[in-house]
Parts: C-alpha cells; sequence; structure tokens
C-alpha cells in the first residue's frame, strides 16, 4: 500500500509538471505577439494623433498601450527565463525573452535618443512622442490637479488658485490678442496646467501649457506671469502649425514667445542692448545656423530672438511674420527671408541690430530707459516720476566726463564683524586720457592690470605674490573688440566707483522693471539744502529688497544717503550708505563713501570705506598704459586656458542620458541579432 501511494504521488507530481509545461508553452506561444501588437498600436496611435491634430489627447487609448507593452514584455521575459531555467529548448527561451522585450526596448531607444540633449531639433521623431508626452501628462494632471475653470480659449487646470476666473479671463484676452496680431484664431482650447508636469516647470506641447504655481513673481499688468505668458504664446501660433511643416529656427520660435509674453520693453532689450555695447552680439546667419545649439545659442534664441521678433512684428507686420513662421523651408532661413520678407539674411540681421540701437537711443541710454519703464506704487503720482527721471539723468549723466582725463587712486577698506572676523585693505589706480584708459588693482590676495591702448590691450591677472605669473585673461581673436570692451569696463568701474546713483552702480534693482516699483517719491527742504527722497522696492516672490535713495538736489542730485534692506548671508539686514564729496569746477566730487551693515537687532556685522587718495586732472602720458610702467614682464604673461567665452558648440549630453540611450540600444541590438539566428541551434531538444 505504501509503494502503491508512493507511485500515485509521483505520479500526480509528473501530471503537474506536464501541465505547468503546457501552460508555459502556450503562454510563450501567445506572449510573443503581444509586445509586438501593442508597440505596433501604439506608434500607429502617435502618429494617428499628430497627423490629425488631435491637441490634448485623453490618456486611455495611449496609457492603455504602454501598459499593455510594458505588462506584455514582463511577462515574456518571466517565459522566456522558465524556458532557460528548466528546459527544454532553451534557445527557444532566449529568442522568446530577445523577441518579446524588443517593442519595449525600441521604445526606450526612441525616448532616450530624444532626450540625449537637453536642446533637440524639432524633426518627427520629436512629434511622434508629443501625443504620448501629453497623454501621460494628462494621466498626472488628473490626479495632481483635479479642477477646471473653462474660459473662451483656456482650460485652466489647478489645484486651486486665487481668483481663477479672473485669471481665466485675462489669459483669454492674451490668446485674443495675439490671434488678432496674427490674422489667425487658434482652434480649440489651450489646457493651461498651473504646476509642474512630468518635473517640467514651464513647457508647451501641442495642446498643454505648462505656467507658473502662482507664486507671485515677475507678474505682468494683467496679474499673471511672465512664464504663462510665453508658454500660451507658444500654443497659439503652433496649434495653427501643419503637422509635418518645417520647424522654424529656434530664435523665432522662442523669440515669439519672448516677444508675447508681456515684459516691459526694457526687460526685453536688456541683454540685446548689453550684447550690443559690449561686442558680444551673435549675427543672425551664426543664431539660426543648423544643428543643435550650444548654451549660449540657446540662451539667444531667448534674447535675441524676442528682439528680432518684436522688429519683424513691428516692421513688416503680425500676418507678415506668421506666413514667414509657417513658411520655413529646407532651403535656409536666408531663402526664407528673400521669398517672403524680400531681404537676405545679411540685410535682416544689419536692420534689427540698428533697431534695436535706435530703441535704446530713443531713451537716452538702457539705465534711463529702465527708469522710465519703473511701475510706481500707490501715491506716487506716475507723471511725477517721470517728471524726475528728466530732471534727474540730466543733472547726473555727465558728471563721469569730468573723469576723463584725470588719474585717481582709491583705497578700499573691509571690516567684518560677523565671525570669523576679517580686515582687508585694496587700492585701485584708475587713469583715463583719451583713448586709452587703465585699471591697476592691488589687494592682499592678488593683483589684476587692464590696458586699453588702441594699439594693444592687456586684462592680465595674477596671485599675491610678485613671484607668480600673469595669465592674460583676454582670449578673443579680435584685438579690436577686446579694445573697446576693456575701454568701457574701466570707464563703467571708474564711474560705478565714484558716481553712486540710479543709473550706475548699487542699483541692479531697476535693471528689471518688471519686479520693482517706485514706492516713494518726495522732495524737501531739510538743514543742509533741498533733497529729494526716492524708495524703490522688489515685487517679486515675498522679497523685501528695498533702497532709499536721498539726492541733494542743489548738487546734481548727487547721493548723499541710501539705506537698503536685503539679506547679508541669508539672514535680513540693513545696509546704511553715507557719501562726501568736494567741489571741482563747480560740480560735486566723491571723496569718501562709507557702507555699515547691520542685522535685525541692531548688531554691526560689517564696515566698508572709500576713500579717494589721489585725484588729478588733465591728460595723462601715454607711457603709462604700457606694461613697463606697471612693472610687468612681457616674456612672464601666460595665456588663460580653457574655452572662450562664447561656444556655439553643441551641449555636452548628461551623462545619464547617454548612458540610457547606449543601454536600450545595446539591449535592442542583442534581441535583433538573437532573433535572427536559427531556431533550433540546440536541436530542438534543450
Amino acid at each position: 500500500m505504501v509503494a502503491l501511494r508512493t507511485e500515485e504521488v509521483s505520479g500526480g507530481r509528473k501530471s503537474v509538471a506536464a501541465q505547468s509545461m503546457k501552460g508555459i508553452k502556450k503562454l510563450g506561444g501567445t506572449v510573443k505577439y503581444l509586445p509586438w501588437l501593442a508597440g505596433v498600436g501604439l506608434y500607429v496611435g502617435m502618429a494617428g494623433m499628430w497627423h490629425f491634430r488631435i491637441a490634448h489627447p485623453h490618456f486611455l487609448p495611449l496609457v492603455s498601450l504602454v501598459v499593455l507593452l510594458v505588462a506584455s514584455s514582463l511577462v515574456a521575459v518571466l517565459a522566456g527565463l522558465w524556458r532557460l531555467v528548466r528546459g527544454p529548448r532553451r534557445w527557444y527561451g532566449l529568442r522568446l525573452l530577445a523577441l518579446g522585450t524588443l517593442p519595449a526596448a525600441l521604445l526606450g531607444l526612441h525616448v532616450a535618443w530624444v532626450l540625449r540633449s537637453e536642446v533637440h531639433e524639432f524633426g518627427y521623431d520629436l512629434r511622434l512622442l508629443i501625443p504620448l508626452a501629453e497623454s501621460v501628462m494628462d494621466l498626472e494632471a488628473r490626479i495632481r490637479y483635479p479642477r477646471r475653470t473653462v474660459g473662451r480659449k483656456v482650460v485652466m487646470i489647478h489645484a486651486g488658485v486665487a481668483n481663477p476666473e479672473e485669471q481665466v479671463e485675462a489669459m483669454d484676452r492674451h490668446i485674443e490678442r495675439m490671434e488678432r496680431l496674427l490674422g489667425h484664431e487658434a482652434p480649440g482650447k489651450v489646457h493651461w496646467v498651473r504646476g509642474e508636469l512630468l518635473g517640467y516647470p514651464g513647457l508647451c506641447l501641442r495642446g498643454i501649457a505648462i505656467g507658473s504655481r502662482q507664486r507671485g513673481r515677475r507678474t505682468a499688468p494683467d496679474g499673471l506671469e511672465f512664464v504663462d505668458h510665453h508658454e500660451v504664446a507658444h500654443w497659439t501660433i503652433n496649434t495653427i502649425e501643419r503637422p509635418y511643416a518645417v520647424a522654424p529656427p529656434a530664435a523665432l520660435i522662442e523669440g515669439w514667445a519672448q516677444s508675447q509674453s508681456v515684459y516691459p520693453p526694457a526687460e526685453l532689450y536688456r541683454e540685446p542692448s548689453a550684447d550690443r555695447e559690449e561686442d558680444t552680439w551673435m549675427p543672425l546667419a551664426e543664431l539660426v545656423a543648423p544643428g543643435r545649439p550650444g548654451a549660449d545659442r540657446r540662451d539667444r534664441a531667448y534674447t535675441q530672438g524676442g528682439v528680432l521678433v518684436d522688429y519683424l512684428l513691428t516692421r513688416y507686420s503680425g500676418p507678415a511674420f506668421f506666413a514667414l513662421y509657417q513658411g520655413c523651408t529646407s532651403d535656409g532661413l536666408d531663402a526664407d527671408c528673400q521669398r517672403l520678407l524680400g531681404c537676405d539674411l545679411n540685410q535682416l540681421d544689419r536692420a534689427y541690430s540698428r533697431h534695436v540701437d535706435d530703441m535704446v537711443d530713443r531713451h537716452g541710454s538702457y539705465s534711463q530707459w529702465c527708469l522710465e519703464e519703473l511701475r510706481c506704487g500707490p501715491g506716487v503720482d506716475p507723471a511725477g516720476w517721470q517728471q524726475f527721471v528728466r530732471k534727474y539723468v540730466a543733472s547726473v549723466k555727465n558728471l563721469g566726463d569730468l573723469y576723463n582725463p584725470s588719474r585717481v587712486t582709491l583705497e578700499y577698506t573691509s571690516r567684518r564683524h560677523a565671525s570669523p572676523e576679517s580686515v582687508s585693505t585694496s587700492h585701485i589706480d584708475f587713469a583715463l586720457s583719451g583713448p586709452c584708459a587703465a585699471c591697476d588693482y592691488r589687494s592682499d590676495k592678488s593683483r589684476g592690470l587692464t590696458l586699453a591702448h588702441p594699439a594693444r590691450t592687456w586684462e592680465l591677472f595674477r596671485g599675491r605674490s610678485s613671484a607668480d605669473r600673469w595669465v592674460n585673461r583676454s582670449r578673443a581673436v579680435d584685438q579690436d573688440a577686446v579694445y573697446r570692451l576693456a575701454l568701457r569696463k574701466v570707464s563703467s568701474d571708474l564711474r560705478a566707483s565714484l558716481l553712486p546713483s540710479l543709473l550706475h552702480a548699487y542699483m541692479n534693482l531697476v535693471e528689471l522693471p518688471s519686479v520693482v516699483q517706485v514706492a516713494e517719491l518726495r522732495e524737501s527742504m531739510e538743514e543742509d539744502g533741498p533733497r529729494a527722497r526716492v524708495t524703490i522696492e522688489r515685487l517679486d516672490g515675498g522679497s523685501k529688497e528695498r533702497q532709499t535713495w536721498i539726492f541733494a538736489a542743489d548738487r546734481a542730485y548727487v547721493a548723499v544717503r541710501m539705506t537698503e534692506f536685503r539679506n547679508f548671508e541669508g539672514k535680513p539686514a540693513t545696509w546704511h550708505w553715507e557719501m562726501q564729496y568736494d567741489q571741482h569746477d563747480g560740480k560735486p566730487m566723491l571723496t569718501r563713501m562709507s557702507v555699515k551693515t547691520t542685522s535685525e537687532d541692531g548688531r554691526l556685522l560689517w564696515e566698508q570705506e572709500l576713500k579717494v587718495k589721489d585725484r588729478r586732472f588733465g591728460p595723462v602720458a601715454e607711457d603709462y598704459f604700457r606694461l613697463q610702467t606697471h612693472d610687468v614682464d612681457g616674456s612672464q604673461i601666460t595665456e588663460a586656458t580653457g574655452p572662450p567665452a562664447r561656444t556655439t558648440e553643441e551641449s555636452p549630453t548628461p551623462w545619464w542620458r547617454a548612458k540610457l540611450f547606449w543601454g536600450f540600444m545595446a539591449w535592442a541590438v542583442f534581441a535583433l541579432v538573437v532573433g535572427l539566428l536559427p531556431l533550433r541551434m540546440d536541436g530542438g531538444r534543450r
């Protein structure tokens, strides 16, 4: 009886094993087709959605196919591993594992190819994945942002914002204004998401515009943040775009969005005007050159592209720009401009470069332009502010001319009371004389020397020891451009040191008119004469930065005191500035400036003092602008190493993206090789 039961149990085990093997065989025969059906269906769905311009697809179709693809690939892996471990026909198990995961590997390879760089050309490989990305974003948005506020052109997706109806109405007006500008109506409604999706804080795909979280940073007059205007501007023009059209250059794509971000004009022209002044302007042919851009060209697609599009809209009208945007061909922008605008790329480059210069010249200077565009807070009359700016600029803008020609020696002392305590002293010798300029900086730690001379310009630096070699920081090939830049830099540094004003140093806030406002403007009579009091404060992100200036109205509006509230090493602090002057040719000239930094409880943190130790007006001998005068041996100068300041090479690929790409590539190649080898390499037995 015992033997009989043993045989029954053994037979039962064999029967179960046989049934398991039949199940595995049946599963393997079925699962090898599912990944391919899911993969083909996924790509057919993505291509169809792009072709028929489905702007914001529901997540269910494509996400379901991705889930089916991943699940069936995992089952193929399990079935293949079972064959490899248990047999028989282990080679068949390897083929099942490889070919069953090949569709998923190809999809991963496609995604990794697109993600291999921060910037990718807008080819069909990228366009094909947009419906899939939008489907995944739709699923994430339904979970993270459950609320919907619908307008005429907008569906705002959010988790709760203040005054949603007012914000939707403001965005509706923004879109309708752009439609009138272009002469075309954008079909459908934009799905405007107030927050991140897939980790992206600001992005626009075909039907989804990912905007701000309403943090109150850098808001336009309509109450919306500039990033919201920017991304929705992309949607407005891209929904009209043909599915298979040649993508415009990035300068037109990002330039359009920048020009419609409702920045104050001075802010839009900020970096381009600086590039024009500093001879770092990028030619248009280089800006729109094909290929993946480097970091510098990518940034300039926004800055220079913004003023380029602003010029095109002003000079040629919105419909003409839209025709160029939509009419780009593989022949290049030069041919497209000749065909649609009647000018070649070089002519357009010269025209919009002049446009940038003319916009700045129209306001006298870029700094003056920024002052004119500052918002006025409650209690400040805008007309009164504009009148003050004109009077103020007329008084102070020419004070710096008194220092050419001259030689000035400054002593700068800094005493830090916060732990650890330290004291440092440095000296700066400035010299301006006609076409020549010099700045010789000496401190306890280093020495720097800038000599701007039409024959040869140097920007030298070395360590504190006289035995250290000089390093020439100027690496540009165009020596004339180096000379002009060095001449402007020395002149600007001199003005910044000796002319504390709203137009020069210590007032970086006014370079971003969108985030600051004039909180106070008051003129009064004090014991030491008539004074003008101006307070400018920062608005974005809950910042408490604020500056209050006291100007001497009877002495060319020079600053005599300034109080500044901002952080010191991450903690709120107050900076107290005091300036003293004497007279030269009836004009006030700075002799001393002291700064004290105190904590919220009144504790002294830092003291700084600037003294004019020597000042001589009149021409400076030309020999002063030569190396030998400053005890510099030309044979001991080493040229700086490293990349130039501006590069148009491609941006380096992030290391993890490269590894991801090559990982999927290796697996896809392995799967193809295994799949193409003969089926019965093991004779069909093991």
